[in-house]
């Protein structure tokens, strides 16, 4: 279950997100995403990730994808700011599959 709690001011919407994105759960954070987004009005959007337990790779996409619109993280766990530096780089994640198609064909 994952639970989204929205709160706004005039110059940032912030999204707190508890529990586990996975499943129906990535959709829902879509749908928020979406509607929120279309809210900002020129704000900046937060996104709180300090209680989220668990996340599964469609989960991370939904949130890579986010952090490419222009959403900042917020995270003050020393491991969910390790989590919140690899969803703001794609550089790794890039590199990572570069590399990993370098090696199957190497192996031909």
């Amino acid at each position: 279950m994952l639970r989204i709690s929205i709160t706004e001011n005039g110059t940032e919407m912030r999204l707190v997100l508890q529990g586990r994105l996975t499943g129906p759960w990535v959709d829902e954070l879509k749908t928020s995403w979406r509607a929120a987004s279309q809210l900002l009005k020129g704000r900046t959007c937060k996104v709180d990730i300090d209680q989220l337990t668990f996340m599964d790779k469609r989960g991370n996409r939904a949130l890579r994808a986010m952090s490419r619109e222009g959403v900042q993280f917020i995270a003050k766990d020393l491991h969910m700011r390790s989590v919140a530096d690899e969803l703001r780089s794609d550089n790794g994640h890039r590199w990572s599959g570069m590399i990993a198609a370098f090696l199957r064909l190497s192996r031909r």
